[in-house]
């Protein structure tokens, strides 16, 4: 599901792993919603981390490094580096809501807090707390 906030979006790690492991049940819908997506992409470098350690264990390390390549080299993503400066903010994020999501998770929750972006996922406890804090409407 999309959900829109600024100019760009900021992509969580489960989409990109619909949109590169066929055999995941989104896959089909994260190719069509990459087709249709006309504003940059910002992968955070956690993102990053996280997408390659679960396609190393699901698909194998060749698989997760060719991953690996292909998001780097491709021209939608602006990859964005995780500033270890923000941490303290995150960490009072997740004292704050409590919810069940990953410090990669929580880390772009506040990225889009702070820059005002959109977030593209599918995890419904992310969605949840961003409706929650007024940062995201319906595409």
């Amino acid at each position: 599901m999309i959900y829109c906030t600024g100019k760009s979006m900021i992509v969580a790690a489960l989409f990109l792993f619909a949109l590169y492991d066929n055999s995941d049940s989104n896959h089909l819908r994260a190719l069509d919603e990459f087709e249709t997506i006309s504003e940059p992409l910002t992968v955070t470098h956690r993102v990053l981390e996280e997408l390659i350690t679960v396609l190393t264990y699901k698909q194998g390390v060749d698989f997760a490094l060719s991953v690996l390549e292909q998001t780097k080299s491709n021209d939608a993503f602006d990859l964005f580096p995780t500033e270890m400066s923000v941490q303290k903010e995150v960490l009072e994020l997740m004292k704050k809501t409590r919810k069940n999501l990953s410090f990669t998770d929580y880390s772009l929750v506040y990225l889009s807090i702070q820059r005002g972006e959109t977030v593209l996922t599918y995890d419904k406890q992310m969605l949840g707390l961003l409706k929650k804090k007024k940062i995201v409407k319906k595409a």
